[in-house]
């Protein structure tokens, strides 16, 4: 006995262009503009037709929506540490620079500052 095939696959995906000026926005990466976009989820029914079928039929078309991988982050934006939301990809290409836990490097350059 054969049972019917589900397949699902999403489509279709649309991004809105990013808005420049405003980069504090929710769900919206500070550095690579990565926001929420809009797509389908389409789901087909059937054997396809290469598998000896009659070929496969859309019994549903959903929207849904995929959303970024976002983390809220301090990081040193015009020399200064802020939260901002990043994208795990701005993450991995090294373009957040965090700032310092300790000041542990600050108070040696004065020390020996003060003995030199």
């Amino acid at each position: 006995m054969l049972l019917p095939h589900y397949h699902l696959v999403a489509i279709m995906i649309y991004s809105p262009e990013r808005v420049e000026g405003d980069l504090f926005m929710p769900r919206v990466c500070f550095f690579t503009g990565r926001r929420t976009k809009v797509g389908r989820k389409i789901r087909y029914r059937g054997k396809p037709k290469y598998q000896g079928g009659i070929g496969l039929k859309i019994t549903a078309n959903e929207k849904r929506k995929f959303k970024p991988n976002l983390h809220n982050v301090r990081a040193i934006i015009d020399g200064k540490p802020v939260r901002i939301k990043v994208s795990t990809k701005a993450i991995k290409q090294g373009l957040v620079v965090k700032p310092l836990k300790r000041k542990y490097g600050y108070t040696r350059q004065q020390k020996l500052l003060a003995a030199g």
